[in-house]
């Protein structure tokens, strides 16, 4: 059984800004960006987990005879922006 934590890269910006436009509107926006990869190993698996039979000769194919370990891999971007005005209306 395979123990630990997984190989992980990530980065991660943010920011945060602000400024006065008039004596009583201000204009603000914020926002994040962030990438992470990942990769990590499964658990053994037998040869018996991935097998097909063909139903019109009834043989059996076992593609990984030795059975395998499955490398799981994800890779992600993700971002926000916000923006808008505030201020006091008459």
């Amino acid at each position: 059984m395979l123990q630990g934590d997984a190989e992980v890269h990530s980065k991660l910006v943010a920011y945060n800004a602000a400024f006065s436009l008039f004596d009583d509107v201000q204009f603000y926006s914020f926002g994040t960006y962030g990438y992470k990869d990942a990769k990590s190993y499964e658990n053994y698996r037998l040869p018996s987990r991935v097998a097909y039979t063909d139903p019109a000769t009834k043989v059996t194919t076992y593609p990984y005879p030795y059975g395998f370990s499955p490398l799981e891999e994800g890779r992600e971007d993700d971002f926000q922006v916000n923006a808008g005005f505030k201020g006091a209306t008459y």
